[in-house]
């Protein structure tokens, strides 16, 4: 009404979130749990709270703070899944070619798929950012980012290095750090001040140029600095009581652990049924960093849902098309409020954690013994 009564034109478009809670409660002086952002800067730093908020918090649509949430973000996303790529890459760099970047030669299919795959994402992510879909447009990016980390497994630089092929080790460490570099760019409107490090750290002493997310071998001949790693990891110390609850259930309950030592005979395995299935779809569930929501095709006992807890390890579009092994008899359990039949197989072995697999040929259904 203001403006209209001194002739002013009415806003198009009003840039604002909505309603904020504070772990699913409302913030209110009765509750005393008003947040200041200031604090969660000083303490986490300025890029991390960016970050956290961009990530958790569409754009436009209501949105909760939590202070557990922030940490998971900054240890899985931030510390686990980017800075450690980065800091990895450049050891090697450093080790290998005495810290000179040095520049991608021939491509290999695995190369010319991850280059294809960049340049969609590249595409999306500027389509999401200009209609302010900023949420969507991080998510984007780090798929990317456990795709880099997935080719930086699958190509095994440490192993080419103990070969001694040289040029293909430098191919594979050149093109993660030029990605890197890439995902630096993308991401410098809600994290400058690391997006900055990563530039300094590859020798770029210009700002932000945006003619970096086109073309390769950018970075060939460039000094690299492999300093400390870029985001460093929280480790929350309030969490005694509950391991304190778990001793003491073990107390309890010795009966139930199984030793190395126990034996069981052939009937007992027999009662397990184990078979092959085929991954149908795959997605996140919400409001958990651990659990994935699995629809499976058992052949012969139908499709069914299972609930795994493999987020860390796998994205939904990595686990898409795998043939899997499951115990398809374990009694139906609900985990998350979501009813989850069977149970999938995997090995872990120093934090790492791989499925269990058969080959494609196998039909989902079959049985195992």
């Amino acid at each position: 009404a203001m403006l209209m009564s001194v002739g002013l034109p009415l806003p198009k478009k009003v840039f604002a979130h909505g309603w904020l809670t504070v772990n699913g409660q409302k913030i209110s002086k009765s509750l005393g749990n008003a947040i200041d952002p200031r604090e969660y800067v000083k303490k986490y730093g300025n890029d991390v709270v960016r970050y956290y908020l961009v990530r958790d918090i569409v754009f436009g649509k209501d949105g909760d703070f939590s202070e557990d949430n922030l940490i998971k973000r900054l240890n899985s996303d931030l510390a686990n899944d980017y800075g450690n790529l980065l800091h990895r890459t450049l050891a090697m760099i450093q080790k290998h070619f005495d810290s000179t970047v040095p520049g991608i030669a021939e491509l290999e299919e695995i190369d010319k798929n991850l280059l294809e795959q960049y340049e969609n994402v590249k595409n999306k992510f500027i389509e999401l950012m200009d209609n302010y879909k900023i949420t969507d447009a991080l998510d984007t990016l780090w798929q990317f980012i456990s795709s880099l980390n997935k080719y930086f497994d699958e190509t095994k630089p440490w192993v080419l290095a103990k070969e001694g092929n040289k040029e293909r080790l430098g191919t594979v460490l050149t093109i993660v750090t030029e990605s890197i570099l890439k995902v630096a760019t993308f991401v410098a409107p809600v994290m400058p001040d690391s997006s900055k490090d990563v530039y300094r750290r590859l020798s770029i002493t210009e700002e932000f140029n945006k003619d970096f997310l086109d073309g390769w071998n950018i970075l060939k001949g460039k000094t690299i600095i492999h300093g400390e790693p870029l985001f460093k990891k929280f480790e929350k110390k309030e969490e005694k009581p509950e391991k304190q609850e778990v001793k003491k259930m073990e107390q309890k309950q010795p009966e139930n652990v199984v030793s190395m030592e126990e034996l069981i005979d052939i009937d007992t395995f027999k009662k397990i049924d184990l078979r092959v299935a085929k991954i149908l779809q795959a997605e996140r569930v919400e409001k958990s960093e651990k659990l994935v929501k699995l629809q499976i095709d058992l052949g012969e006992l139908g499709q069914r849902q299972i609930v795994a807890g493999i987020a860390q390890y796998y994205t939904p579009e990595e686990l898409v098309g795998r043939t899997i092994i499951v115990v398809a008899n374990l009694k139906p359990a609900k985990l998350m409020g979501l009813e989850s039949r069977g149970m999938l197989l995997a090995a872990k072995k120093e934090g790492k954690l791989t499925l269990l697999t058969v080959s494609s040929e196998i039909e989902p259904g079959a049985k195992i013994s």
